[in-house]
């Protein structure tokens, strides 16, 4: 057995493949003994792995690039072999802002019915989640930069801001979204999956230091959470998954909400279901490779919005998004296991 491995993870749905790796044995199936740490907020998750008190983290995606890139408030060497999901996220709007959307959100904006600047709740400036709801605006005819401002929020959070009247909206992972809308207070406006399909919205991040004097140990949580992916993509198995992030240790929410997650099938509010099979991917058909593609994609989308600068978009990304290095380390699993 190795020495511990201290993972951060933040209390979303999200986080099930560290959960599962954990609870159903995966990590020690590698000879990995793994801590999983929550975290209060993404910035104590980044900054604790950016100290080395965590040798890894679930992280927005977006991390590894902003932190390598010198982008992020705390830059960092960062890298990821492991995508954890894929369209996770969703946007919720208060039931007064909704009501007033169904005419039309520009329409209503421009004859004065609905007041700006919007106040929308983001997790982290720069993340997945500004650029859904900024994708969601532009589809509506609206320039971001002249109508949102940004509220930074933790995820545990929104739904109490929402309730007091101190945002129209906000972006987040599950199960917030559906905290809002079983307890009356929003509607699911729009699912992330819809407006950047495909993206990758989290992942396993570490030190590039400590993959390349750890190869082996890391490879070992690529394997483990390759078996926790197989485990999640069983039907049959989510109820147990849903009771293991209900527990006070992970998620710490309402089982019965975990379990729509799991499922992709989300309470959206005034009597509406929404979901399909792309949200909140966990394994197969690709979803776990960091793709080199998957970060070029974030860094277009960075400069699109100004946020960096094209001369980047040459950067070399190879040692940020690990693709080489995944797909050798799976590879390698398969070959031995037939």
């Amino acid at each position: 057995m190795t020495s511990p491995i201290h993972i951060g993870f933040v209390a979303l749905t999200d986080c099930a493949p560290l959960v599962v790796a954990r609870e159903a044995g995966f990590f020690r199936e590698q000879g990995l003994e793994v801590e999983l740490e929550r975290q209060t907020s993404w910035e104590q998750a980044e900054r604790r792995l950016t100290d080395g008190s965590l040798q890894a983290s679930h992280v927005l995606a977006t991390l590894p690039l902003r932190a390598a890139l010198a982008l992020s408030e705390t830059p960092a060497p960062l890298c990821t072999a492991w995508i954890l999901c894929r369209g996770g996220n969703a946007i919720t709007a208060s039931n007064a802002f909704w009501k007033k959307c169904q005419g039309g959100l520009a329409e209503g904006i421009s004859n004065g019915g609905i007041p700006v600047p919007l106040r929308l709740g983001v997790i982290h400036r720069f993340s997945p989640h500004e650029y859904h709801l900024r994708e969601w605006l532009r589809q509506q005819e609206l320039d971001p930069d002249q109508v949102a401002q940004w509220v930074v929020v933790p995820p545990q959070e929104m739904v109490g801001r929402l309730r007091d009247g101190l945002m129209e909206a906000f972006c987040a992972g599950e199960p917030w979204n559906q905290r809002a809308t079983s307890s009356k207070l929003g509607a699911v406006a729009a699912l992330g999956s819809d407006l950047l399909p495909d993206r990758a919205e989290k992942a396993l991040a570490v030190r590039l230091q400590w993959h390349r004097q750890h190869r082996e140990e890391h490879a070992g949580l690529l394997r483990a959470l390759d078996r926790a992916g197989r485990f999640l993509s069983a039907d049959e198995n989510l109820p147990q998954v849903a009771d293991w992030l209900a527990s006070d240790i992970y998620v710490n929410s309402v089982r019965d909400l975990l379990f729509s997650d799991l499922r992709g099938d989300l309470d959206a509010g005034f009597r509406r279901r929404v979901g399909d099979h792309r949200f909140l991917r966990f394994w197969g058909d690709h979803t776990n490779v960091p793709r080199l593609g998957d970060a070029q994609a974030w860094l277009s989308t960075f400069a699109e919005w100004g946020h960096c600068h094209s001369s980047l978009l040459e950067a070399d990304l190879s040692e940020i998004y690990l693709e080489g290095f995944h797909r050798e380390v799976l590879e390698a699993s398969r070959v031995e296991s037939e």
